[in-house]
């Protein structure tokens, strides 16, 4: 093993207890996180010039998210890039399919596909919004040439949602992105063309589902994709820029178009109360997450105390996120039962 990769691995042994805290809340494994980003280290050996601080930032983006950047499952990307303040320094990008799990674990099912020449595609934005792609299955994707993409996020408790996005109009933002032009052979889009396409109409799906993480890593990619910015995210600061903590307000200049810059900068209004203690967290999933497993660890009659503990917080979430109530309701049903 080469000494750098020795050096990251205690960095990020280091690390264990920021792992541990976030992912345990979400069924995440931190042997799991630490092994993909030493796994992604040594497959790209420009990876092991990059800033050793680029790197724990970029673990830590991972775990806020409760992603990992193996490099081949399309959830997230740890990849080299030469900035002209900071050196060469890992940026954290997420894939197509870490929105997917990003909004799974808010009640969302993300779903999207590129459209070739020859598909069948209809849609409809709006009241009654749908999708219907029917692609052509006489031919292979190798030849022929994408002309749009679309995602489409689809929850129990809330009307469904279309993004789509001509060809054009993603080669436009590509070419724009100062990260596409300076990103050099291993920026994504070089790389991973039709994820990269698919991803783009996903992102704009934050402008339109209830804050969660799915913004926080919307607007990562956004800072640095679109404006070539070094952006990660801190467990308790949020999003960082450049090494500042992002303010809320409008989209950044030079990204009319992109997600707003959603700041995390203060823990959420989400809290359980143990007998001794108040935890916080930052999203209504990550309070579903950390509730389920307490219940499920506990024995029936501490189960049944700690969740009549939390009636008035579980009455109160319940007013807005329904959905992720419900299933920690059905949770203590089942322990309640017998």
């Amino acid at each position: 093993m080469p000494n750098e990769v020795k050096v990251i691995e205690r960095e990020l042994e280091s690390m264990r207890p920021m792992f541990e805290d976030l992912l345990l809340p979400i069924g995440g494994h931190e042997r799991r996180m630490r092994q993909s980003i030493l796994v992604a280290c040594e497959k790209n050996p420009d990876l092991l010039a990059c800033t050793l601080l680029s790197i724990k930032q970029g673990a830590s983006s991972f775990a806020v998210l409760g992603l990992e950047c193996d490099g081949w499952s399309g959830q997230a990307y740890l990849v080299p890039f030469n900035d002209k303040k900071l050196g060469k320094i890992a940026q954290p990008i997420v894939g197509y399919r870490g929105y997917a799990t990003i909004g799974a674990r808010t009640g969302v099912s993300i779903t999207g596909d590129p459209v070739y020449e020859g598909d069948e595609f209809r849609f409809k934005k709006g009241t009654g919004a749908f999708v219907d792609h029917v692609p052509d299955r006489t031919a292979g994707t190798a030849n022929r040439r994408i002309t749009e993409a679309w995602a489409l996020a689809e929850a129990a408790d809330r009307p469904p949602i279309v993004e789509w996005m001509h060809i054009d109009d993603i080669i436009a933002i590509r070419d724009n992105s100062p990260g596409y032009r300076f990103g050099g052979p291993n920026n994504p889009w070089r790389t991973f063309f039709a994820p990269m396409v698919m991803k783009t109409p996903r992102r704009r799906l934050s402008r339109s589902l209830p804050m969660s993480l799915f913004h926080a890593a919307a607007a990562m990619d956004s800072a640095h994709e679109d404006r070539g910015r070094h952006a990660w995210l801190h467990p308790d600061k949020g999003l960082v820029i450049d090494g500042e903590v992002a303010q809320l307000g409008d989209p950044q200049p030079g990204d009319p178009e992109g997600p707003k810059v959603e700041a995390l900068t203060q823990r959420g209004p989400f809290v359980i109360q143990g007998k001794a203690e108040l935890r916080r967290y930052d999203t209504i999933e990550q309070w579903r997450a950390a509730m389920v497993q307490q219940l499920e660890h506990a024995s029936r009659e501490r189960a049944i105390e700690h969740y009549e503990r939390n009636g008035v917080h579980i009455d109160q979430y319940s007013r807005e996120h329904l959905h992720e109530v419900e299933a920690v309701a059905a949770v203590y049903r089942r322990i309640r039962a017998g």
